[in-house]
């Protein structure tokens, strides 16, 4: 039935084009009726601002232009609703605009008909391109994410249990230890278990207690002086070796620094064993014990520290992420390292940003500049928690717009893959559709927010170029259009299939009755009402907002294990957010739930 009646609107149209203003002659040759002229609705021209215009205030915009009257004389104009002055065929309103995109609606009416156009503008200031956003990344590790106090493998204390039982455990031992009385070459070294306690404290400090029972270490002695006696292959134990250190967590000029601010070793049931003191007096024994047992304990105490102090800057380095998005359309991100705070709710560390384009199809224009801040502090309780400004989304936006994410070329499947009702069946059969837009994408707060909806996604200027085959009775046609949509917009996240967070995407609320929509059609074929073909645009761009902002998506880096532990399980492991869950916060998107170390198929490559 839908087909039908388009085909009869069309038919109408075609008829009207075929319609004569000459007089119809008799078979005598005299005129005996005049048929009246086709009706002529009105057109809109010199329409300013132009397209794709940027504003770098947030002033009203003055909208203006001509109007050119069709058989009958205009009635009105109206820009966004709203009745506009009209003097001798000229028209002026104005509009007040938000940051980011706004839509300029127009619509000229006479009793012939009318003429619609649409078009978007770029408000507010903004970021030059390529420009780094301070503070626009916090995470947020809550003493969960430290430790809490399971054995399951989703916090750091349980990943240093790992490391510290793993084969190749206190690596840094096995190399000489020169001290004033030998020189000990560990050879083997085991741990039966290893406890870890992290918890932050006041004053910046993350305090670690840990245990280390039954550790056994297999050395070559070389003994110096009077010492001597004591060369050659031996073992040194300790039923348990207690450690309590107070570490301070720092960023300076975008390196992590970690220094020990106290460390206190508590060893109990240590043993030395070696084939030189056998024939030995007991005293002797005695006193010989007593040295290792110090020159080995303080070893291993260093150990403890040095490999703490170069394993957390490893794992905060971790957060200063280096990637490439989109394939086709590449966008660079660039998280560094700014600021890292210890209190008693957690580990909170903040990063700046830059989000570029480095193949950039169109010329960089700067991003949204909203001025939004991070949330202050603990933003979360939950143990892993990360904001990303408003500004920072918005720079990722203009970068995938730079790159050219929007412009496509649909033929043949990708075509099919839009869906029945984005494309009317007016414009069919359609063979090639080819978009590009003109400004790019933006996202602010809304003023009233509803659940799961507290953003306005816009998406302006975005040039729609059709071209239809013959067929069902229709001529070949072309058709140039131009569509903008505002709507209420979230944003969700993409679940992996172990249940990781693996994406960020923008949610828009397409439904046509919350969804501004603006469309004009500069190019129509002959006979066509471009008003009525942008109005069959408006119907299908719900549906393809919907499409088109399903497949923007940013993905969510993990933390790579790799990239700082050098051997051990989880050299081929990775920190991931699951169970995530969308909030806001200030100017900020905020993601939070629970940490999840996965594998993956290659280990990370060393830090340099």
């Amino acid at each position: 039935m839908r087909r039908a009646v388009i085909f009869g609107i069309w038919a109408g149209v075609a008829a009207c084009a075929e319609a004569t203003t000459s007089p119809a002659p008799t078979a005598s040759g005299v005129v005996d009726a005049v048929e009246p002229p086709p009706s002529r609705p009105p057109t809109l021209e010199a329409v300013l601002p132009q397209r794709a215009t940027w504003f770098e205030t947030l002033d009203p915009v003055t909208v203006s232009g001509e109007v050119v009257a069709g058989t009958t004389p205009v009635s009105r104009v109206e820009v966004n609703g709203a009745t506009a002055v009209l003097e001798a065929g000229r028209f002026a309103a104005e509009v007040p605009v938000e940051p980011g995109v706004n839509l300029v609606g127009l619509r000229a009416v006479s009793d012939d008909g009318r003429a619609v156009d649409g078009r978007a503008l770029h408000a507010g200031p903004r970021h030059p391109p390529g420009v780094v956003l301070p503070s626009a990344v916090a995470v947020h590790w809550s003493p969960l994410f430290l430790d809490d106090d399971d054995p399951d493998l989703d916090d750091l204390a349980t990943a240093a249990e790992s490391l510290l039982t793993g084969a190749q455990v206190l690596e840094a031992l096995v190399g000489p230890i020169d001290t004033e009385y030998a020189t000990i070459t560990p050879t083997a070294i085991t741990v039966g278990s290893a406890g870890v306690d992290l918890n932050p404290a006041d004053g910046g400090l993350l305090v670690a207690d840990v245990r280390l029972a039954g550790l056994v270490v297999n050395a070559d002695v070389d003994g110096k002086s009077l010492v001597e006696v004591l060369s050659g292959p031996a073992t040194v134990s300790y039923t348990k070796l207690d450690a309590h250190l107070e570490l301070e967590l720092a960023v300076e000029g975008g390196v992590p620094r970690v220094v020990v601010r106290a460390a206190e070793l508590t060893p109990e049931g240590f043993a030395f064993t070696s084939a030189a003191l056998e024939g030995t007096s007991d005293g002797l024994k005695a006193a010989l014990t007593d040295v290792v047992e110090d020159l080995v304990t303080e070893a291993v105490g260093n150990t403890l520290t040095e490999t703490l102090t170069n394993q957390l800057p490893g794992l905060l380095e971790g957060l200063a992420y280096t990637g490439t998005f989109f394939e086709d359309s590449p966008v660079a991100i660039t998280l560094a390292l700014e600021q890292l705070s210890v209190d008693s709710h957690g580990v909170r560390v903040e990063l700046s940003a830059l989000f570029e384009a480095p193949n950039a199809a169109a010329a960089p224009s700067g991003s949204l500049r909203l001025d939004a801040r991070l949330p202050a502090g603990a933003f979360s309780t939950e143990p892993i928690a990360v904001a990303i400004s408003l500004d920072a989304l918005n720079q990722a936006l203009a970068a995938a717009w730079s790159a050219g994410i929007a412009t496509r070329v649909l033929e043949g499947d990708s075509l099919a893959s839009l869906g029945p009702d984005v494309l009317p069946d007016l414009f069919q059969p359609t063979e090639r559709v080819t978009l590009s837009a003109g400004l790019p994408p933006t996202l602010i707060p809304r003023a009233n927010p509803e659940a799961g909806h507290p953003f306005t996604f816009a998406l302006g200027e975005l040039a729609v170029v059709l071209d239809a085959a013959e067929g069902l009775g229709l001529p070949a046609r072309h058709y140039e259009c131009v569509l903008g949509a505002r709507g209420a917009a979230g944003v969700e996240r993409i679940t992996g299939e172990d249940g990781s967070s693996d994406a960020v995407r923008v949610n828009v609320d397409a439904r046509p009755r919350t969804l501004e929509v603006v469309a004009g059609c500069p190019v129509v074929p002959e006979g066509h009402d471009p008003g009525d073909l942008a109005a069959l645009l408006r119907l299908g761009l719900p549906a393809f907002v919907a499409s088109a902002t399903g497949s923007l998506s940013i993905p969510l880096p993990g933390l790579p294990l790799g990239a700082f532990v050098t051997s051990g399980p989880l050299v081929s492991m990775e920190v991931v957010l699951t169970d995530g869950r969308f909030g806001t916060a200030a100017g900020a998107l905020t993601l939070e739930g629970s940490a999840a170390f996965r594998s993956v198929t290659e280990p990370a490559p060393p830090r340099q």
